[in-house]
């Protein structure tokens, strides 16, 4: 986090010379403010306490926040996994089925998505959230 709030200081000192770099170093700003932002969510949610209900709501909430961050594919993908184990485990089956709908089309590694497939079956044979 640290490294890109120190980007996005100093990309606005930066000298360029033509259209492209200007929309390179927008680019890159963009990109520092959605990881900024990402890693500021999910840094709280772990900081979280897990005792009660409301708190593993809180949780999936914040999860859900930061699968909203637009991510690097490879990223996107430990965000998503991360909201539907959530969602998964407090029995939000409907909200958990997007995620994983989601996930895999981000086309994770085999493996990841042998397991989504079996998460969203089960999801979608009890389409409800609980909570």
């Amino acid at each position: 986090e640290d490294r890109f709030q120190a980007i996005l200081l100093s990309v606005p000192l930066l000298v360029v010379d033509s259209k492209q770099e200007i929309a390179e170093a927008q680019q890159l700003l963009e990109i520092c403010r959605e990881y900024i932002l990402g890693l500021q969510m999910e840094t709280d949610r772990k900081a979280l306490p897990k005792a009660s209900l409301d708190d593993m709501k809180r949780q999936c909430e914040m999860a859900a926040y930061f699968s909203h961050c637009s991510l690097q594919p490879v990223h996107m993908i430990l965000t998503l996994r991360t909201a539907l184990n959530l969602f998964f485990k407090l029995k939000n089956f409907k909200t958990a089925a997007s995620f994983a709908r989601r996930l895999l089309e981000c086309g994770p590694k085999p493996d990841v998505a042998q397991q989504t497939r079996k998460i969203l079956a089960a999801c979608e044979k009890n389409p409800v959230d609980e909570h």
